[in-house]
């Protein structure tokens, strides 16, 4: 059957078989039409997403393919605190207009104007940060801190250079800088992210050019995406890094027998992974549907919840009563 069709035709049959929602778009070049990008999702997916739209969490894999086309990957998390991917989005460029044509195409399959993304979170590309603002404008926008620690950690190091001799040193300061650093993107409130400024502006005093970078890429423009202050104002459920979909990348590499394999090679690995990722998903589910822990057993606050919330939420329920009690 595939030796009578194109690689692209093999494809979107097996995508329309397997009642997968796609779009893609193309150009056309001395009378070749040639694919320019594929979004796709698979129907359980979009019932997933659908149900569990509170937080996305975004970013490209690479070497997924023999033509290089990076992979887009769109997760966001159930109930039961589980990944699931939302849908994928094979790119022949990371440009701002192929990120909003693709976001386009995962807006287009929100069901309810009521339950859009109360969160996007992504690294610190500016052509998707860009499409995020423009496609999702009523979504916070996060971005990953750990990208922002480690960028900022390697220009440090970059910076206070180490001579012989000075190793331990030099190792001391670098990490006061980025425990001083970290302090600052976790103050709670705005007032105290002033005073803490005013702190490590005062403890780079010695090293001007690092502190210009700081400001220049991390406080003047991003500080509303990654300072507790600001951020912890959104219902992010605790997602501070790009970490989810991060290890998503990680499941599907292991899926791909070959990473320079054609799409079709692609997509089969997608879709046996996701077969898999659904099976986990209602696992989990059920767990929580038939299992009760023995610590909400007979306690008057969960009496109503057993069976009709997540194991995940009552554990939040505990923990913030545990607060409570402290307080």
């Amino acid at each position: 059957m595939r030796a009578s069709m194109s690689e692209m035709q093999h494809m979107f049959k097996d995508l329309s078989d397997n009642k997968y929602f796609f779009k893609y778009r193309s150009h056309v070049d001395e009378g070749c039409e040639y694919l320019k990008d594929i979004f796709f999702a698979h129907p359980r997916s979009l019932s997933l997403f659908n149900s569990f739209p509170t937080v996305l969490v975004m970013d490209s894999t690479y070497k997924t393919n023999k033509y290089n086309m990076p992979l887009f990957e769109i997760v966001g998390f159930t109930s039961t605190e589980r990944t699931y991917n939302v849908g994928f989005v094979w790119l022949t460029n990371e440009k701002e207009d192929n990120f909003i044509w693709a976001l386009q195409q995962l807006r287009s399959l929100v069901r309810n104007e009521g339950s859009l993304p109360k969160v996007i979170l992504t690294d610190r590309d500016t052509a998707l940060m860009n499409a995020v603002g423009q496609v999702f404008p009523t979504s916070a926008a996060m971005v990953c801190r750990v990208h922002v620690q480690k960028n900022v950690g390697s220009k440090i190091k970059e910076i206070l250079k180490v001579r012989e001799g000075e190793e331990v040193e030099k190792e001391i300061v670098w990490a006061n800088l980025e425990k001083a650093f970290m302090h600052l993107l976790y103050s709670d409130t705005v007032d105290v992210y002033g005073d803490r400024l005013m702190e490590f502006r005062e403890l780079c005093k010695k090293w001007p050019r690092l502190l210009r970078y700081i400001e220049e890429t991390v406080l003047d423009t991003d500080k509303e995406k990654v300072v507790c202050a600001w951020v912890d104002k959104h219902m992010h459920m605790g997602n501070y890094s790009t970490n989810r979909v991060e290890s998503a990348h990680g499941v599907l590499k292991k899926s791909l027998e070959d990473s320079c394999g054609d799409l079709v090679k692609g997509w089969e690995a997608i879709h046996h992974m996701l077969g898999l990722q659904f099976t986990e998903v209602q696992t989990q589910f059920g767990q929580s549907m038939s299992v009760e822990e023995h610590i909400y057993r007979d306690v008057r606050l969960y009496s109503l919840l057993p069976f009709k919330v997540s194991r995940a939420a009552l554990d939040y329920i505990y923990q913030e009563a545990k607060r409570v009690d402290n307080v």
